[in-house]
């Protein structure tokens, strides 16, 4: 059985933008453009597009069209905890802490009770 064609546009829209083809920013084709260019209809585009929107690599606008997000940087929870400035260096990246807000939060399940808890938004330069 051959791959749903609407799998077909999203993988290569996938590599384009990992392949730097389309960076971030960058208008992709419009609907129209892809429905003529794979010969299929517009359901199947939106489908493809509607997956790269929902995996974070797309985000449609209003009156604009649909653009190339940012690339997110993943941080990956294993078994072996490493601090959080570790793994990001090991990425090539630095980091840095900027207190916005302290607010007291209560605690969730996970948090034993008692626990002083505290939001902390981190900035990756």
């Amino acid at each position: 059985m051959s791959e749903p064609k609407y799998k077909a546009i999203e993988n290569d829209l996938r590599a384009a933008i990992e392949n730097g083809t389309y960076k971030e920013g960058d208008l992709i084709p419009k609907e129209m453009e892809l429905v003529a260019q794979y010969a299929v209809s517009r359901p199947t585009v939106r489908q493809a597009i509607a997956n790269l929107v929902n995996d974070g690599l797309l985000q449609k606008k209003r009156h604009v069209g649909t653009v190339v997000r940012a690339n997110k940087i993943g941080q990956e929870f294993t078994h072996v905890i490493e601090s959080y400035d570790k793994e990001m260096r090991a990425k090539g990246l630095t980091t840095s802490t900027q207190v916005l807000a302290y607010q007291d939060e209560p605690a969730t399940a996970e948090v034993p009770r008692n626990s002083a808890c505290m939001r902390v938004i981190r900035y990756i330069n």
